[in-house]
């Protein structure tokens, strides 16, 4: 009967390393949209949330339109 405890440790670590592996790039991803300074940074990790759920399609994009000018300023010659 004490094999069987080992085993079930066993698939207990097995259990959180999966559970870790799905869920920290996600984790970190939501700390820094949160602490972030940068808004652009902010709205990057925004729609990075957005498009790891299932119901993307229905959650309108933080970011800017793509015909919209992103700030940066071009100079003509």
């Amino acid at each position: 009967m004490a094999g069987y405890w080992q085993h079930l440790w066993w698939m207990a670590y097995v259990a959180a390393g999966v559970g870790i592996w799905r869920y920290l790039p996600l984790t970190v991803v939501r700390l820094v949209a949160a602490f972030t300074q940068d808004e652009q940074r902010h709205r990057r990790c925004m729609e990075v949330l957005r498009l790891a759920r299932r119901d993307a399609s229905t959650i309108p994009t933080y970011l800017p339109d793509a015909g919209m000018p992103t700030g940066r300023v071009i100079e003509a010659d």
